[in-house]
């Protein structure tokens, strides 16, 4: 049997004026929000809410098991886990074809990370593939698109702070979009790493396995970046020195590094490491960057 909410608990919660259609009979609340929203028209985009729809009457919707509560004689669907603004934008979408439009109109990081996740979760697939449309031209598989992501991408990706990054790239883990990852997991990783541990989003990830994975993306990042850094310092020598023993060692060091690339190259180009003793004191100081 339907239950009617209370007046004492209609003052606790917020109608949501853009989203409450009098003519409306299904009325969805997340956190202190309620959105009053057409049945059909929700029905129509996502089978989720689709199947909610098909229980009998007397059941609970939300799955509490206390059967279907109402509000101003609509159906009250409580959707935990949602927050309010995700729950605001992703109602949008559906309703409004111009709050959300594909690239390449350009959109919010906020707006896209939560029509992202409840198209998925709630199987709406237009706005599911056009939240990923929007999240590829910042999270390329090409570098020539990750070359021009300045000037093609739905929001400015250096204006993204590093909780932002590790929010997407949790999205991105949540919502299946694999393909995304490297671009992602590189983004973060240019950033300082002291930065990165210190903010408040990294900490939350302490002892995850996706916070193992960001570290040896990291590392292997870093490694990369340092080994190409070394092979452009070898060729030079063979520019800027003419002595013959300098440019056969770099010739050597160059093989050596193409055929055991799984050293870390931080530890060879370390003085400690002999990596520039062969040389002569001036190649040396300038594979050592000194």
């Amino acid at each position: 049997m339907a239950s009617s909410i209370s007046d004492s608990h209609v003052e606790l919660v917020e109608r949501v004026p853009e989203l409450w259609f009098d003519d409306a009979t299904v009325v969805f609340q997340a956190e202190n929000k309620l959105f009053r929203v057409h049945r059909g028209i929700i029905a129509s985009q996502s089978s989720v809410f689709k199947g909610m729809f098909a229980l009998p009457q007397d059941a609970s919707v939300d799955g509490s098991g206390g059967g279907q509560e109402t509000i101003d004689g609509c159906t009250l669907i409580r959707l935990h886990g949602d927050t309010a603004t995700d729950v605001g934008y992703f109602f949008k979408a559906i309703y409004d074809a111009s709050f959300f439009e594909p690239p390449p109109c350009t959109s919010q990081f906020d707006v896209v990370i939560a029509i992202a996740l409840l198209s998925h979760k709630y199987d709406v697939p237009f706005l599911h593939r056009r939240s990923l449309d929007h999240l590829e031209t910042v999270y390329p598989t090409t570098l020539s698109n990750y070359d021009s992501i300045s000037t093609r991408s739905s929001f400015r990706p250096q204006n993204l702070n590093i909780n932002d990054n590790i929010r997407a790239i949790q999205t991105l883990i949540q919502i299946g979009a694999k393909w995304m990852m490297p671009a992602a997991c590189y983004t973060l990783s240019v950033r300082s790493i002291q930065d990165v541990i210190s903010c408040p989003a990294w900490k939350t990830l302490a002892g995850t396995e996706l916070q193992t994975r960001l570290l040896l993306h990291w590392s292997q990042i870093t490694s990369t970046l340092t080994t190409v850094s070394i092979y452009t310092s070898l060729l030079s020598v063979k520019v800027i020195c003419p002595q013959e023993r300098c440019q056969t060692f770099a010739v050597q060091m160059v093989r050596h590094l193409m055929e055991y690339p799984e050293r870390d190259p931080l530890v060879r180009a370390s003085p400690q490491g002999g990596f520039s003793r062969p040389y002569c004191e001036r190649c040396a100081a300038y594979i050592r960057g000194t």
